[in-house]
């Protein structure tokens, strides 16, 4: 085969593309909160301290959220749970008025 030939058959074969492994900017991962409040037990619902929950605050724990509306600021993201955490010892912060709110549960 002439060198021609050579050069007009890989002109015409399809270029493939890559795969990328790396995520994209479009690409959006499920919210992973991390409950950091009292561990309850109450009318069939239970969550404990440091579970952690994928895709957002459970819906299953809405008798929950019924009887203690701040519970909401104890779900914190995976990755502010270092701040959250100091946060929560912080006399006047959100998470820390949430925490107290709990009472005795």
């Amino acid at each position: 085969m002439s060198t021609e030939a050579k050069k007009e058959e890989t002109q015409e074969q399809p270029v493939k593309k890559q795969a990328s492994s790396k995520i994209t900017a479009q690409t959006k991962l499920p919210e992973q909160l991390v409950y950091i409040g009292p561990s309850i037990r109450k009318d069939g619902a239970s969550v404990r301290t440091n579970q952690t929950f994928i895709g957002g605050r459970p819906p299953y724990l809405r008798t929950l959220y019924d009887e203690y509306p701040l519970m909401v600021h104890l779900f914190v993201p995976v990755n502010e749970l270092a701040t959250s955490t100091q946060k929560l010892k912080q006399i006047g912060s959100m998470v820390n008025t949430a925490y107290r709110s709990m009472g005795e549960v």
